[in-house]
This record gives structure tokens, C-alpha cells and sequence, in this order.
């Protein structure tokens, strides 16, 4: 888990972050530091859960769900249907 220190460390220095989680990862602590980070001045998170083609953007305005849509902010915009496309 990320801690206090190392958000201010941070702080303006990030306009936007995108986590991947990985297998051995909790989503609530990707979250949680999702939540830290924009406290911190980090304008969104865009945390990206793989294995249920799910992306949570967090805001300071709170945190949205999306399902494999084309997501945009703060000027970056990637289609998640053709990331998670299978062949």
C-alpha cells in the first residue's frame, strides 16, 4: 500500500496514472491508492482490471465503472474494446 509519504512525494507531478492489475493484486488496495493519489493532485486514475474488461477511473469528483468502452480523460482517450478483444 502506497503511503502519505510517498503521495506527497508525487503531488503535482502526475496529471494522470493508469494501474494494471495483476493476478496476485487486491483491486480495493489499487483503489484505495487510486483514492491517495488524486488527494495528492494526481487529476485521474485509471486503474484497468483485465480478467473482467473493467476500468475504474477515479476523479476528484469520485469514481466511475466502465465495461470495455472507449475511455477518455484529461486528453487521453484508448478504446478498451480492441485491448480486450481476443483473437
Amino acid at each position: 500500500m502506497m503511503t502519505e509519504e510517498f503521495a506527497e512525494i508525487i503531488e503535482s507531478t502526475q496529471e494522470e496514472t493508469i494501474e494494471i492489475i495483476s493476478a496476485s493484486q487486491n483491486i480495493q488496495d489499487l483503489l484505495d491508492k487510486a483514492q491517495l493519489l488524486v488527494r495528492h493532485g494526481v487529476k485521474a486514475v485509471w486503474t484497468v482490471e483485465p480478467f473482467g474488461n473493467t476500468i475504474f477511473i477515479t476523479t476528484k469528483d469520485g469514481e466511475n465503472r466502465s465495461h470495455n468502452l472507449e475511455v477518455e480523460s484529461e486528453n487521453i482517450k484508448v478504446d478498451f474494446r480492441q485491448i480486450f478483444a481476443t483473437s
